[in-house]
Formats: structure tokens, sequence, C-alpha cells
């Protein structure tokens, strides 16, 4: 899928980020709760015993309802016509040369804190 990618989404965007991958630990660094939240800490805000808990998942997809929730992402959506069909297509052509199913995996953070 990345192939695909490089040849399609990468020609529009600059970003070599796609698609992203982050391990749980990435996502409890401060700098990557900055870049992502645009904030540093709850206790900035007056909260206190603050907890972040990490929360692991997966779905599988066909080709074709992996293609629908990718049309949702705006920045996959705001493609040029022609590199978002090329984009869809090349996707749903991998999905299908490796059994018809993809598997993506979720980590979901929930922020849990006091305000007295």
């Amino acid at each position: 899928m990345q192939r695909v990618y490089e040849a399609t989404y990468d020609r529009h965007y600059a970003s070599k980020e796609r698609p992203v991958r982050k391990s749980g630990e990435d996502l409890l660094r401060p700098d990557e709760i900055r870049r992502r939240f645009g904030f540093d800490s709850l206790e900035r805000f007056g909260f206190r015993d603050v907890a972040l808990k990490l929360y692991h998942a997966s779905r599988t997809y066909g080709a074709d309802e992996y293609i629908g929730l990718l049309d949702t992402y705006s920045d996959h959506r705001s493609l040029p016509d022609d590199l978002r069909s090329a984009l869809y297509e090349g996707i749903r052509e991998v999905i299908v040369r490796h059994g018809g199913y993809h598997e993506a995996d979720y980590i979901y953070q929930l922020y849990m804190g006091r305000k007295p």
C-alpha cells in the first residue's frame, strides 16, 4: 500500500508520513501529545490526578469498506479526482491481491482527570 501512496498521494502532498504507524509508547510522549492535541498536559488547565489509558483494537475491512473509510478523510477527499481515483483503485487492488481484507490497528487514548 505504501507504494500506491507514493505514486498518488505523495504526488499531491509533500508529506511522506502516510500511512502513519505509532506505538503506544510514541503516544505517551509529551511532544507527541502536544503535536496531536495542542496541549502539554491537562494539569495546565486545572485538572488533577490526570491519567492516560491506551486501548488497542483492530478492525478488518473488505476492500470497498476500507475505500469508503478512506473517503471520509479530508486529505483523501481533497486530492484531485484523478489521483484520488488512482489511489483508491490501487488500494483496492492491493487488498484483493492479499486475500480481500485489510486489518487496521487502532490505539484509542483516554485522558481522565479531576477538576477541583
